[in-house]
């Protein structure tokens, strides 16, 4: 259970991290990421924008290894 807890705790931490990444960076350039007004100060569309690249990236980093595993048997 603590490993979970553990992962979830960083995997939203990095979450929010990259969201203020994004969020500072489109205010920097709003014509950077395009469909999201920055102008309007939207740290929930950084964030969902961060959620989902990183929900995407971790997804495919758990089938790489999954069929990793495979093919070493």
């Amino acid at each position: 259970m603590a490993v979970f807890l553990s992962a979830a705790v960083a995997f939203i931490t990095l979450t929010i991290i990259f969201a203020l990444f994004i969020w500072a960076l489109g205010r920097a350039n709003p014509s950077c990421i395009g469909g999201v007004d920055f102008d309007s100060d939207y740290f929930t569309d950084a964030y969902a924008l961060s959620w989902t690249t990183f929900s995407t990236v971790v997804s495919v980093m758990f089938v790489c290894l999954l069929y990793s595993s495979d093919s070493a048997h």
